[in-house]
């Protein structure tokens, strides 16, 4: 029980605090936009770009390639769900990861998300964003 305080503790601080919320809701949107695009790949979707704004908004244009009838439309709803779910699955993981003590995959996993981002970012705010979370 107690491996959950501490999350929860952050989670309040960065709900209520402008400054951290800003910032939590930046990485929520980058986090969301590279769910859509893991989403499409196995798939053979494409990532076209992602675009971030300053109200926290962002934007991937993926592109589906043409899949018989049913699985065309499956691939779409998974691409639906898996934005909003990417933040969720990822926090997970990053609370069990620090609990046991695997900090190392904590820098891994946030420095491939750096680098994809680093690719496919296709505007000037995202790029600095995008840099700022590299240097972090």
């Amino acid at each position: 029980m107690e491996i959950f305080l501490l999350p929860l503790l952050i989670a309040i601080v960065a709900a209520f605090t402008p400054r951290v919320k800003y910032l939590s809701q930046t990485l929520t949107t980058i986090t969301h936009e590279l769910g859509h695009a893991v989403a499409v790949m196995p798939f053979g979707g494409r990532l076209q770009g992602i675009k971030l704004r300053l109200t926290t908004e962002g934007e991937a244009v993926v592109s589906i390639p043409r899949w018989p009838f049913p699985i065309y439309h499956c691939v779409r709803i998974l691409n639906l769900f898996a934005g909003y779910s990417a933040p969720i699955y990822l926090s997970l993981f990053f609370i069990f990861a620090i609990a046991s003590e695997w900090n190392d995959a904590v820098k891994i996993t946030l420095a491939i998300m750096s680098v994809f981002v680093l690719f496919f970012i296709r505007n000037g705010f995202g790029l600095l964003v995008a840099l700022s979370f590299a240097a972090f």
